[in-house]
């Protein structure tokens, strides 16, 4: 992250519990990235998505399960921020 400002961030949580232990994550990536756009996919992102909305500021999209597909579309759009997927 001190080197490469990457534009888009995503984290994956495979375990229905794995999502509280990546609160701190987001965390830090703004510290040294504010413009990032972090999203959060996986399981327990796909189970827990009102919660993780309600509780981790930091995250700006959540991806259904893997989000492979959403996310090529982000990354291919002109416009990341003004997207709905």
């Amino acid at each position: 992250m001190l080197e490469f400002k990457p534009d888009i961030v995503d984290l994956s949580t495979m375990f229905e519990n794995s999502y509280t232990h990546v609160k701190d994550i987001p965390v830090a990536i703004r510290k040294y990235n504010e413009d990032a756009i972090i999203l959060l996919g996986g399981i327990a992102a796909t189970t827990y998505y009102i919660t993780i909305v309600n509780e981790q500021d930091d995250i700006d999209g959540i991806c259904y399960y893997e989000g492979e597909i959403p996310l090529l579309n982000l990354v291919n759009s002109s416009n990341m921020l003004g997207l709905s997927f």
